[in-house]
């Protein structure tokens, strides 16, 4: 939802440990896809990478990636 400035700044740290879904303002949902329709293209980042993309369908599939800390 709709939030000031200061608001968003205050939370925005919160998103690295997960805790910004507990605000108020943020709506988080659950799914194994997601389709995008009529979507335009967008800058994602991958792997680091700042990389051009028509999103058309995002998949979740659990474990099919190896995270190291």
């Amino acid at each position: 939802g709709p939030m000031t400035r200061r608001t968003l700044l205050g939370t925005f740290p919160k998103i690295f440990k997960g805790t910004h879904v507990l605000h108020p303002q943020i709506r988080a949902s659950r799914a194994r896809s997601i389709e995008f329709v009529d979507a335009r293209e967008c800058d994602i980042m991958v792997d680091g990478e700042i990389v051009r993309h028509r999103p058309e369908r995002i998949d979740v599939r659990p474990a099919a990636l190896d995270v190291f800390v």
